[in-house]
């Protein structure tokens, strides 16, 4: 009996322990979500007063000179498996346009698109690249910086070549974005040179994905082309310079990766002579290229899970964002992954198109499936990262705010599921891994940021 006692006991003990945590771990999650909502106060009001026409598009980009490398939010974020810590840092997105330093921009609609941005580490700082061409770096040793003891971030904007609005009196200008979907696309380092992809005006209002390249240097950096082709399509009918894809990732010191997107010229995608509609990989020395995939309407994001297998995500139609699997070593002719013959989505207006029917099998229709889609219009896929531990990577996005933990089944990556979902109430652009248990985000609320990341 007393020996029933005593295990009653220890029971009724574990049990008062039990319920403890629990509060314990309600406590926490509710002081958190206050801290969270407390951080996001000054953005919500910068947004409030923007909603309401009480500060314009001009004044936004003077108050973002003002508050560049000021901490905007520090918040963890506490998931089921895994837990983050996210610290965030104003970044200045105006346009300096002018040779004499002075602060040049218009307050017009294409100064919303000036925010998004690409990072890229070059020897021991922390390049971001604007859209608009505007290039800033940390000017810090990111190897040994503390940013967890600061609160200022210093920015140091580079000169360059890359003209934010117009071509002006220099000839080596190189006109960056003269709307609101036009500009850089992406940023790699590799052997001391910068590549950039860009939205290209080959001829007039003719336009495609080309990549710029410059020699490394503190001082200025001059661009030119380095990857361009003939081919180009006219920005009439559907065209959609948004769908150009773009991204940019190193395989070696001698090959390189290119997305192109199809610009909503979507049976291009289809068509084998065509880059439109590509994921292809690039010479580094002859300049030359092989169509590596096909059958893509807008890839966003790509990274390397080995030497032989890529992840790639797909902005898709309405409802059709995917994750796609691609192999390395296979023909392009194998690895078609569908658009525009086969989507989970749909087309945004809703209208049925004979040429682009989005039929919902891909494989029952000769195509490569996804290994994920998302079936919600609230995604707006954007970055992916390889994790490079239990099978799991990030997934970014844009529309949603989201940013996502996946984990795969095996190394194959067959099999795929959402492990975290964490909502950081931002557009998520880029994603770049720094060291162990570092990484940076590039996050497009009302004003853009820098965040560091870290696990708990």
């Amino acid at each position: 009996m007393k020996f029933f006692s005593k295990i009653g006991f220890i029971y009724f003990i574990l049990l008062i322990l039990l319920l403890l945590m629990f509060k314990s771990y309600d406590l926490m999650l509710r002081k958190h979500e206050k801290n969270r909502q407390e951080l996001f106060k000054t953005n919500d009001r910068i947004q409030n007063l923007y909603d309401n026409k009480g500060i314009n598009e001009q004044a936004l980009s003077i108050l973002s000179e003002s508050l560049s490398g000021k901490k905007v939010d520090d918040t963890s974020y506490i998931g089921k498996e895994h837990s983050l810590n996210i610290k965030s840092f104003y970044i200045p997105y105006v346009i300096n346009a002018n040779y004499d330093g002075s602060l040049a921009y218009n307050a017009n609609s294409i100064l919303k698109s000036k925010k998004p941005s690409y990072i890229e580490k070059i020897n021991d700082k922390i390049f971001i690249f604007f859209w608009s061409g505007k290039i800033i770096y940390l000017d810090e040793n990111i190897g040994i910086f503390d940013y967890e003891n600061t609160d200022n971030l210093n920015f140091v904007e580079l000169p360059s070549n890359l003209n934010g609005f117009k071509a002006g009196e220099h000839v080596d200008e190189v006109v960056m974005q003269t709307n609101y979907w036009n500009g850089i696309k992406d940023a790699i380092y590799i052997k001391n040179k910068v590549y950039l992809s860009y939205v290209k005006e080959v001829e007039d209002n003719c336009w495609n994905t080309s990549v710029l390249v410059a020699d490394l240097n503190f001082e200025y950096l001059n661009f030119e082309d380095f990857f361009t082709y003939s081919d180009c399509l006219k920005n009439e009918k559907e065209f959609q310079g948004v769908q150009s894809g773009g991204k940019l990732l190193k395989l070696s010191e001698t090959e390189i990766l290119l997305s192109v997107g199809d610009y909503r010229y979507r049976t291009l995608a289809q068509d084998k002579e065509s880059v439109f509609g590509k994921i292809i990989k690039i010479n580094m020395d002859s300049g030359e290229y092989k169509i590596v995939s096909m059958g893509h309407r807008n890839p966003q994001g790509m990274t390397l899970i080995n030497d032989n297998l890529l992840l790639a995500t797909e902005h898709g139609p309405k409802k059709g964002d995917e994750i796609n699997k691609i192999s390395l070593n296979i023909p392009f002719e194998e690895q078609n992954f569908g658009w525009p013959i086969a989507s989970y989505g749909e087309h945004y207006d809703g209208k049925f198109r004979p040429e682009a029917p989005l039929k919902k099998s891909h494989s029952d229709n000769g195509f490569v499936e996804p290994i994920h889609f998302f079936d919600k219009n609230y995604h707006g896929i954007s970055a992916i990262h390889n994790i490079e531990e239990n099978n799991n990577f990030f997934v970014a996005s844009l529309k949603g705010g989201n940013l996502y933990i996946f984990s795969a089944d095996d190394k194959n990556f067959n099999n795929v599921q959402i492990l975290e979902t964490f909502f950081l109430n931002n557009r998520i652009r880029d994603i770049l891994k720094i060291k162990e248990n570092l990484y940076l985000l590039t996050l497009e609320g009302i004003l853009p940021s820098l965040s560091f990341l870290k696990f708990l």
